[in-house]
Parts: structure tokens; sequence; C-alpha cells
């Protein structure tokens, strides 16, 4: 790949589910910030973010497509990204260290059953996975449980980048107060303004929804999926730069409703959990310096 001289400042890895749309949402309004036109950009992953089995196919792209990403991006600006499944790719982490070495990295995360809960109900709302309980999500879709192994994906990227580099973040603090999380990315991000203070910053995470009927998003969905399988992303481009996707994207959202209520979930599947995150959570724990009680125990 054709080297470039082009860097950004910052990039969001994730986890998924764990609170990167305020981090966007919140960073977006900072005058001094400046974001990629689409919101993710998923650039640096081998893999399909919805689709891990599917090859993502954006980084063959080049460095060109994705310095193109910013062409709004003044003179001046903070410039980056945020792509939440970065944290899970090993690939991700040698490409962003080989293109970008010297960028910020922003992680946030919460308690994993809490976030595999919330990945359920998103894939559920979005057609990724079919209408079916938590309990068999679990067993069909490996990434429920890995996306939460914090300890074994974050190691590798502070195995590349120097801690000063990487700031972590929990989306438990973040509720609690909201404003001490932001001035922290402030700091952080070296930002001349560290009192300014967006639009419903309170609202963290951002509401669940379900959709109305669900067969329809799963539809929608799988044709994504066959295109990326069979290798057509040229007609997936095509899509984005039409602007078809964004309207599919509206179709989507038409068709949802604030969720509920939360599934149901066993006890006997939520103590099986905190077991299987346990020596995660123990390693995280350690290595951040950073009480995680609460997430093994029993609630």
């Amino acid at each position: 790949m054709k080297e470039s001289k082009f860097s950004i400042d910052f990039v969001g890895l994730g986890a998924k589910k764990a609170g990167t749309t305020w981090l966007y949402t919140c960073l977006k309004q900072h005058p001094e910030v400046c974001f990629p036109r689409k919101k993710e950009l998923f650039f640096f992953n081998e893999y399909d973010t919805n689709f891990p089995t599917v090859k993502n196919g954006k980084y063959e792209l080049g460095l060109e497509w994705y310095e193109s990403q910013f062409v709004d991006c003044s003179e001046g600006k903070i410039k980056g990204e945020i792509s939440p499944t970065y944290l899970y790719c090993k690939f991700a982490a040698r490409r962003i260290k080989k293109h970008i070495p010297k960028v910020k990295l922003i992680v946030t995360l919460r308690d994993p059953i809490a976030r595999a809960l919330s990945q359920y109900i998103d894939h559920k709302k979005t057609g990724i996975t079919r209408n079916i309980s938590f309990e068999k999500a679990i067993n069909e879709d490996p990434t429920l449980i890995d996306r939460g192994l914090y300890y074994k994906h974050l190691s590798y990227y502070f195995s590349l980048f120097p801690k000063e580099n990487i700031l972590v973040l929990f989306l438990e603090d973040m509720k609690i107060n909201p404003k001490k999380e932001l001035f922290k990315i402030y700091r952080f991000l070296n930002l001349r303004d560290r009192d300014f203070i967006p639009r419903n910053y309170k609202s963290v995470p951002n509401p669940s929804t379900e959709a109305i009927f669900q067969p329809l998003n799963y539809l929608l969905m799988h044709i994504e999926y066959g295109l990326k399988r069979y290798g057509l992303h040229f007609i997936v481009n095509f899509l984005d730069r039409t602007g078809i996707r964004r309207l599919i994207v509206s179709v989507k959202n038409l068709n949802s409703l604030p969720l509920k209520k939360n599934p149901e979930i066993r006890k006997k599947t939520i103590d099986d959990l905190r077991d299987i995150f346990r020596d995660d959570v123990i390693g995280l724990e350690k290595f951040l310096g950073k009480n995680l009680t609460s997430w093994k125990e029993p609630k």
C-alpha cells in the first residue's frame, strides 16, 4: 500500500455497545474536533463488523480513500474517528500502528454481560440475528462473549502503543459523572477549550430500541450479507455513494420503537457468564488498577 503523510489525532476502538455513540456525539459538537463524513469507517478492520466471517475490503481501498473521508476537516482541527470493532481486530491494531503510530486511542468499556445483552438487543433490531432467546444467541454468536473479553483484546494494543497514548473509560463512570469523564477526554486530546459542554451529554447510554416488524430488517441485513459474502463490495460502495444505503437505514429507523422491556434472562445464564468473564475481568483489574468487583459479583 502506498504510504501517505496524512495522519489523524485519535481513534476510538470500542468496545461495541459500550458508550462509543455517546463519545462520538459529545466530541462531534466540540468546535476543535472534526470527524469524517461517515460516523464509522471500519477502514483498518480485516473482517466486516456485522459479519465476522466476511472480508471487510475497506483497507484495500487505500490510504488515499481514508484521507478523503476527512476532506471537510479544516487546518488546525483535531481529527479522529470511532470504529467500535477495531478493539477486537489484531489486523486493525497492526495497521493503525503502521500508518498512524503516534495516534491516541480511546477505549470505552462496560460490564461485559450488560454489553452482551445490549448487542443481542441491537442485533435483533437490525436483523443481524433472528428473533431467538438470549441463551440461544450466545450459543450461535461467539462475538457476544468474545467482545466482552476486554483484557484479552486490550492487552494486544498495549503491547504496540505506549500506555500514555491509550485512555480507558468505563460506561458506569460516564453514567455517574458524565462531565468528569468528558473533561478527562478533553485533557487527553489536549483540547484548548476544556469547559465545553455538549448538548445531551447526560444521555448515557442511548436508549435501546426494537424493531416493529423484525423480518423486514432481517431481510435487508441479509441482502447486504449476501453481497459482501460473494465479494460484491462494489455494489455496497455504490449504495453508499448514491445515498441508497442511508435510505435503507432510514427505513430501519422508521421500523423501530423504544424498547418496552429488557429480555428475560435466566439467573443460571447470568451466573455462567460471570464465570466465563471472571478471569478476564481480574486480568483487566490488575492491569488498569481499577476495581471491577461489580462485574464479578452476582446481582
